[in-house]
């Protein structure tokens, strides 16, 4: 078992450090078909995030990580990288790259410090559905129930399939709008003032 752990370590070690096998193996020991059934075998996107979930709900438990918060607070935010070569992930975005080609990777952070969910996206304008999606994919046993995110992460039509609510930074841009002009909405009809129309 220690031997499985060590060589899934310096698997993920060498791809994380995008170096390659040679600087790790001893060419007097054949290691390199071994640590290629590892990478195979193990470091797939399905294992890392059940690998992940594991290690947010341990650090859930931590004093340390309850004091900071309870869980039930996130953030999501994106982050946007240029990508010189033809991908599964990449495409264009022409507001940040102009013809170039980006991969977005849209990070979930808990009020508990612990990144509990990660995806990798094509370069997109908008960001709402990449958020619901992170959320109803991730697998730890934290279930937000508030969400931060810029204003590329939320749209109106998005805002009703989460069941959880949301903190904006520019609330004065929303549009409330009526689906009938003359409908009586009780306490909202001073809010929504735009026609669905």
């Amino acid at each position: 078992m220690l031997v499985e752990v060590m060589t899934i370590s310096i698997s993920a070690n060498t791809q994380a450090c995008n170096i390659g096998w040679d600087p790790v193996v001893n060419p007097a020991v054949p290691a390199r078909d071994r640590l290629t059934w590892v990478a195979q075998n193990y470091i797939r996107a399905e294992t890392l995030a059940a690998a992940n979930a594991t290690l947010v709900d341990y650090h859930g438990k931590l004093p340390l990580a309850q004091q900071w918060g309870s869980g039930d607070v996130a953030s999501a935010d994106q982050m946007r990288f240029v990508v010189p070569v033809r991908t599964l992930h990449a495409g264009g975005n022409p507001k940040y790259f102009g013809m170039g080609r980006d991969v977005t990777y849209y990070n979930f952070v808990s009020d508990q410090f612990s990144g509990f969910h990660a995806l990798v996206v094509p370069g997109t304008l908008r960001d709402s559905l990449v958020v619901l999606e992170g959320f109803l994919e991730q697998t730890s046993g934290l279930h937000p129930h508030a969400i931060m995110t810029d204003t590329a992460g939320y749209s109106d039509l998005t805002f009703g399939l989460f069941g959880a609510s949301w903190a904006i930074n520019s609330v004065r841009a929303w549009r409330f709008s009526r689906i009938a002009t003359d409908a009586d909405y009780g306490v909202l009809n001073d809010l929504a003032r735009a026609n669905s129309q």
